[in-house]
């Protein structure tokens, strides 16, 4: 498996029920190379997040 992707199983294997709700390892194509994220919404919203690994935080997903 992929390093990045092994990290951010082991960081949804960890993520709070309580906290987030269908998380899932996202990949998509960015200018030729694959690119991994993980992503999820907050419980009771349609809030999307994304997962910021550079900064090892949560940020809005804003989709157009």
């Amino acid at each position: 498996m992929n390093p990045t992707k092994q990290q951010l199983q082991s960081i949804l294997d960890s993520l709070p029920a309580e906290e987030w709700e269908k998380p899932y390892i996202f990949s998509y194509d960015e200018e030729s190379r694959i690119v991994h994220t993980l992503v999820a919404t907050k419980p009771g919203t349609n809030e999307l997040y994304y997962y910021e690994a550079d900064e090892d935080k949560w940020e809005p997903l804003n989709l157009p």
